[in-house]
């Protein structure tokens, strides 16, 4: 979605193809100027992202690692659900329980990793060693041919990879 519409004269209320927003199919969409943070055109969609609500067996324990990963606090509301957060929308991650919580099995297919969380880090080697002290485990399979990733499961068994700072991923 980025790279397309750089260079792009401002356009109010144009109608959408797959070619403009990378297979999103109809629809309006506002195209406004450059934000001044980034340089890029912004794009209006109907809603604004909120949280990413993770499953898992134990909310409390879950929320605890990667409040401790992120540097983020946590709002422990109950042992049902709980969420970590830099101070708000959109930067929010909650955990729910479910009852018979079976974690994914990656890379393999029968309990597919479901979604997984890449977070850059500006040390990987010591980023590595904090999240495997927080809980984490460095999964045997690596696919990154360049170290530019590494895959770790959270304790409750989700992918999640640690990045190197590389811009414009």
């Amino acid at each position: 979605m980025r790279s397309h519409l750089r260079g792009r004269g401002v356009c109010r209320n144009e109608p959408i193809t797959r070619r403009h927003i990378g297979g999103v199919w109809g629809g309006v969409v506002r195209v406004v100027t450059p934000s001044e943070r980034s340089g890029r055109f912004v794009v209006k969609g109907i809603a604004e992202f909120r949280t990413i609500v993770v499953d898992c067996a134990n909310p409390r324990m879950l929320g605890e690692f990667y409040a401790g990963v992120l540097g983020w606090s946590m709002d422990d509301r109950d042992d049902d659900w709980v969420v970590v957060t830099d101070g708000g929308s959109p930067k929010r991650l909650a955990f729910q329980r479910v009852e018979d919580y079976r974690p994914p099995i990656w890379p393999r297919s029968e309990r597919p990793q479901q979604f997984h969380i890449d977070l850059t880090v500006q040390d990987m080697e010591q980023a590595e060693k904090a999240v495997i002290e927080l809980g984490a485990t460095k999964h045997d399979h690596q696919p990154s041919e360049e170290d530019s990733f590494r895959v770790f499961l959270d304790p409750a068994g989700h992918p999640f990879c640690l990045c190197r700072d590389v811009s414009d991923d």
